[in-house]
């Protein structure tokens, strides 16, 4: 009975670090496009 609450709570935070993870690369690449866009104009 306990493992599938670990399992679940398991994939939870790799959800999270996922999602942060996605975030980080997000900003990055907007910086990046920005700053293009910067130099292309």
């Amino acid at each position: 009975m306990d493992e599938p609450v670990a399992l679940q709570v398991h994939g939870m935070q790799r959800v999270t670090h996922l999602s942060y993870v996605a975030q980080i690369t997000f900003v990055a690449g907007m910086g990046v496009v920005t700053s293009l866009l910067g130099l292309i104009m």
